[in-house]
């Protein structure tokens, strides 16, 4: 395992590209859509961890008459991605079915934003 690399998860959602960009930009995608694992359990454990996280965040952001099941610019969640290594992942399905292994791990692009006080950059790592 790559000594940088952190194995994570990644929600995967109705949207790759936020709507609208700017709120992704004021919360974080990373807030939104990366999960930190406990990394001191065992691997069989990163979906169920995933899971229940993905759950509070949506009873963190769906509330009053927003409780629609959505993360905020990016809508419902699809799926999980579990990023072992730099080199191994897996896609699942939300019941927790493998949809694809991936031999690499999933990314997100960076964006930048200029503003009058300078740039903004959006990335998730």
């Amino acid at each position: 395992m790559d000594d940088a690399f952190k194995p994570h998860a990644i929600i995967i959602t109705e949207r790759s590209v936020p709507s609208p960009i700017w709120v992704a930009g004021i919360i974080g995608v990373d807030k939104l859509k990366r999960i930190d694992l406990d990394v001191t359990q065992p691997e069989v454990t990163f979906l169920d961890q995933a899971v229940t996280e993905l759950r509070e965040r949506l009873e963190r952001w769906n509330i009053g008459s927003n409780g629609s099941g959505q993360l905020p610019a990016f809508g419902k969640p699809t799926g999980l991605c579990i990023n072992f290594a730099s080199d191994r992942a897996t896609i699942f399905d939300l019941k927790g079915n493998v949809t694809k292994h991936l031999s690499r791990s999933m990314t997100f692009g960076t964006a930048i934003t200029a503003t009058t006080k300078g740039s903004v950059v959006l990335s998730l790592k």
